[in-house]
């Protein structure tokens, strides 16, 4: 009822917007994608192109079950037993943080995985800046909410030059924005079988396409912070002296 009687909708991403006008039953609805501090994670960028580990690395609050970095895990059991050298490092803490340790002593990645818990902002670009690519994962269900919108930690890395491996729900905005601007490799399954041959691709991408770290950095300058809150704010400003 909110959504219908408000006077200006704001969605981050186009494919939200389109849904909205479907459930609210008008068109006063805007899309302002969200922004990055480009100007803060350029230190990661600069780490990132001289500075290049086999490491994948996975930032996140892990108190909720959506980002289904267990699949990760077991897709990178897979990759291991195939000799590849890739390590995770995994930036966050929450709930599911034992379980996640747990499962990676089951597995026999102990000493593969890095598991930093909490770590500050002001550390956040050294943690970041020496990975290969960053992992977006999103459970594989018909939820709107997760299959229109994006994560923005997408936008981080990609700030610090970091292309993304990401998996989830097929047709999802995730996997349109990685695909139109080709900054990564997106996996429309949670099968871990399938995820495996993402990292192998992944893994392809960043060791024969040498400028795929400043691709990365030029798609996060088009949604800097200063761009996207302009946009916001015109569009507010617009709304507000409309009559």
């Amino acid at each position: 009822m909110a959504l219908r009687e408000a006077k200006l909708v704001i969605a981050t991403t186009e494919f939200m917007q389109k849904t909205l006008i479907s459930r609210i039953g008008h068109d006063r609805i805007a899309t302002v994608a969200n922004g990055v501090d480009n100007k803060f994670y350029s230190t990661c960028f600069e780490i990132r192109k001289r500075c290049r580990e086999d490491l994948a690395v996975f930032l996140g609050d892990l108190n909720f079950k959506y980002h289904k970095l267990e699949v990760f895990i077991h897709a990178l059991k897979m990759v291991r037993d195939r000799d590849a050298k890739l390590r995770l490092r995994v930036i966050g803490e929450g709930v599911l943080l034992p379980r996640l340790k747990s499962l990676a002593k089951s597995q026999g990645l102990e000493n593969d995985i890095e598991f930093l818990g909490y770590v500050r902002r002001a550390e956040l670009p050294q943690k970041l800046g020496c990975g290969l690519f960053g992992i977006v994962g999103r459970p594989d269900v018909n939820n709107p909410w997760i299959v229109n919108t994006m994560r923005m930690t997408t936008l981080e890395y990609l700030s610090c030059g970091l292309p993304i491996l990401a998996y989830g729900p097929l047709n999802s905005y995730t996997q349109h924005f990685i695909e139109k601007y080709g900054v990564g490799v997106y996996i429309p399954s949670n099968d871990p079988r399938q995820v495996a041959k993402g990292i192998t691709q992944i893994l392809s991408l960043t060791h024969n396409v040498p400028d795929i770290p400043d691709k990365c950095r030029d798609v996060a300058l088009r949604y800097d912070w200063n761009t996207v809150s302009k946009a916001f704010v015109q569009l507010v400003t617009r709304s507000c002296c409309a009559r």
